[in-house]
């Protein structure tokens, strides 16, 4: 299914004395004294479980992304013909099995339903410093609260534990409308159908994607697909056309995403050549990219982050 495979990952980075720069696909990037990330995480890392205790941790984060799916729409639509991110989402809860009282629990919870909803979204925006050869990386977080103090203590205490601070970062990034979708099975549209269509509805870029395998599923070819870059304004309405006939097309991802406006910043690992880092700003060293998923884990688990950037 959709993961946080490393191959995906762009974080971008802020060095001191850097002039401004940006960052893409597999790498991060830099600007002022200051550092900016992108959003290796915000996909599902969904594997199929094996027992109910990893079948109840992977709803977990399949209810994050139906959540955000709901907030990111401009009417917080819960239709699945008005927003077709949410009606991906419900097909693999579906496909897992997930209870249907779970799932409505988490539709309630994301259009604001009860007290203690998590109605609010409080923005944080933090600066790792992973030590050794990487540079420092900046990332925004996204956070449900019920406007009480206990999200602010927890965030705190996840980033702190985690060699983090709280520092400006929000400059170094800007909103990018982002599209993902998914030939169906037995469909002989080629990227070229794809890419003709989505600039046709207004796309700005359109690039080749594919989507991840789960480790069992191994030995079997991944779906092609594209990512379709816009406006942010325009996300719902591409996604919706892109979905519907002639182009039929499934959408996996539809969502304004924070994205670096700085320089890229590759991933290098240890025993790769030591070389100058040329257009990037410079590198995160391999091994410390387990450094920052586990500080992910425990702002999304504990701290109801919705969204790491």
């Amino acid at each position: 299914m959709l993961s946080a495979a490393r191959s995906r990952l762009t974080i971008s980075v802020q060095r001191a004395r850097c002039s401004s720069t940006s960052l893409a696909g597999a790498s991060l990037s830099t600007s002022a004294p200051s550092l900016s990330g992108h959003n290796k995480w915000s996909k599902i890392r969904h594997k199929k479980a094996a027992n109910d205790s990893a079948r109840s941790h992977s709803y977990g984060i399949l209810s994050r992304e139906i959540i955000a799916s709901i907030r990111s729409h401009p009417t917080r639509s819960t239709s699945t013909a008005d927003n077709v991110r949410l009606n991906y989402l419900l097909k693999k809860a579906r496909e897992m099995d997930i209870p249907n009282s779970k799932v409505e629990a988490t539709l309630k919870k994301a259009v604001g339903g009860g007290s203690g909803s998590g109605d609010k979204t409080a923005t944080y925006e933090v600066v790792v410093h992973l030590g050794g050869e990487s540079q420092p990386v900046s990332l925004v977080l996204e956070c449900n609260t019920d406007g009480s103090n206990r999200t602010h203590s927890k965030v705190k205490e996840s980033i702190h534990k985690h060699g983090a601070r709280l520092s400006s970062t929000m400059h170094l990034f800007t909103r990018r409308g982002t599209v993902r979708v998914l030939l169906p099975s037995g469909s002989d549209k080629t990227f070229e159908d794809v890419w003709e269509a989505a600039v046709e509805l207004g796309a700005e870029e359109v690039l080749p994607w594919a989507e991840d395998v789960d480790e069992e599923d191994e030995g079997q070819e991944p779906r092609i697909g594209a990512e379709v870059h816009c406006e942010p304004s325009q996300v719902q309405d591409l996604a919706k056309s892109l979905s519907v006939d002639p182009h039929g097309l499934i959408v996996v991802e539809a969502e304004a995403k924070l994205v670096p406006s700085g320089a890229p910043l590759r991933v290098r690992d240890q025993d790769d050549p030591v070389e100058e880092p040329g257009e990037a700003a410079g590198f995160v060293m391999a091994a410390d990219i387990e450094k920052l998923d586990r500080l992910v884990e425990a702002l999304e688990d504990g701290a109801e982050c919705q969204r790491v950037w």
